[in-house]
């Protein structure tokens, strides 16, 4: 069966999980910078058109200073552990074909 969030998907092993949950962590690290980016551009916008200065302090940053920043390491972050999760999903099932393929090799 399709999801509509594969990350969320619980079938595989640890690292396929492990995989998809950092996956869906990527996303939403780069959700958060989009939406705090959006976010700044709205309010500056609304206090240059009453002529105030422009700090923003609703929405997201008012859980996070720098929610941008934040959410761009999140995505950077978890990216560079997928990476990594996938290469030794990658070593780790060749090295299972090839002790397959040696076992079946041996009358």
């Amino acid at each position: 069966t399709t999801t509509l969030l594969p990350f969320l998907d619980t079938t595989g092993g640890f690292l396929l999980n492990s995989i998809r949950l950092f996956v869906g962590t990527t996303w939403l690290g780069f959700l958060l910078a989009a939406l705090g980016d959006t976010t700044k551009t709205w309010v500056k916008q609304q206090q240059q058109q009453q002529q105030q200065p422009y700090l923003v302090t609703s929405g997201v940053y008012r859980y996070f200073r720098h929610p941008n920043y934040f959410g761009e390491f999140i995505g950077w972050t978890s990216n560079a552990i997928v990476a990594c999760l996938t290469i030794a999903m990658s070593f780790l099932s060749n090295k299972a074909v090839t002790t397959t393929a040696a076992a079946a090799a041996t009358p």
